[in-house]
């Protein structure tokens, strides 16, 4: 897991930076050890996780605090983790599945440097005993359903549906 912090007021300027914590402030990069001691009392603006096998880590959820979305908390969390797994002999970083339509998140993913292959979504279905291809259903009526919601009822059916969010 990365973690980015706000730092707090440099000595010496008129106004606040605002960055990822020090070689100081502990190893940001996993929360175990003397870094939950670094993060106590501190609110992180974005956080990584990760998943690591031998030589691979595989880049699996990111969130950031919406308040603070204006800060690159996020892309400093992922360069964070790109620079430990790095140090420590891993070869490739894996940024996951991505659906076709989703541009812009497949621009972000190429921007550091992520190669793009075909993966097929495939089911197998015992009872005819074949493998079924999906359709992507990342986009759909629902999309421009919620495209035209006003905030609130969106927010309100995204309550319902995800309770385990709020």
């Amino acid at each position: 897991m990365t973690l980015a912090f706000l730092q707090d007021r440099v000595e010496g300027e008129n106004e606040t930076k605002r960055m990822a914590p020090g070689p100081e402030a502990g190893n940001p990069t996993q929360l175990c050890g003397n870094s939950v001691e670094a993060a106590r009392g501190r609110d992180p603006i974005a956080a990584a996780i990760f998943l690591n096998f031998g030589k691979r880590a595989f880049y699996k959820f990111s969130a950031s605090d919406e308040a603070r979305n204006r800060l690159p908390g996020g892309k400093l969390a992922l360069w964070r983790a790109i620079q430990w797994y790095k140090s420590r002999g891993v070869e490739t970083l894996e940024l996951g599945r991505t659906s076709i339509e989703n541009g812009g998140l497949r621009r972000y993913k190429q921007a550091w440097g992520a190669t793009e292959r075909r993966v097929k979504n495939l089911k197998y279905d015992l009872a005819k005993g074949k493998f079924l291809v999906q359709k992507d259903k990342v986009y759909g009526w629902y999309n421009r359903f919620f495209s035209a919601c006003p905030p609130r009822l969106s927010r309100w059916i995204g309550s319902l549906l995800y309770p385990h969010l709020d």
